[in-house]
């Protein structure tokens, strides 16, 4: 049978899959198919091996969910030109009180 997992990678053309198991990896092996792919071609007999979490897919979307939020240079780089900016704003400020005391 054939498979479409545009779902999934976005890739639309039709893989094989077959009744062996071709690597231990669960994404690169020929003999599983997943929730949210489509069957284009042929038929198979599909086996639940797992449900929830303990998927693929949940494992992929519970690390998705629970990594924390990483900040790039361009974000640290913009703050930090902030705070400069910031801080030469606040010192005008106080530098116009004065005068206009003065």
């Amino acid at each position: 049978m054939k498979v479409n997992n545009a779902s999934l990678t976005g890739e639309s053309e039709d893989l094989s899959r077959k009744p062996e198991m071709t690597a231990e990896n669960p994404l690169e092996t020929k003999n599983l198919a997943f929730f949210v792919t489509q069957c284009t071609t042929g038929h198979g007999v599909c086996l639940v091996i797992e449900t929830g979490e303990r998927t693929v897919i949940g494992q992929i979307a519970n690390l998705a969910s629970t990594g924390g939020v990483l900040t790039s240079n361009l974000k640290k780089d913009l703050n930090l030109f902030f705070r400069y900016i910031l801080a030469m704003a606040f010192v005008e400020c106080i530098l116009f009180f004065v005068i206009g005391i003065v």
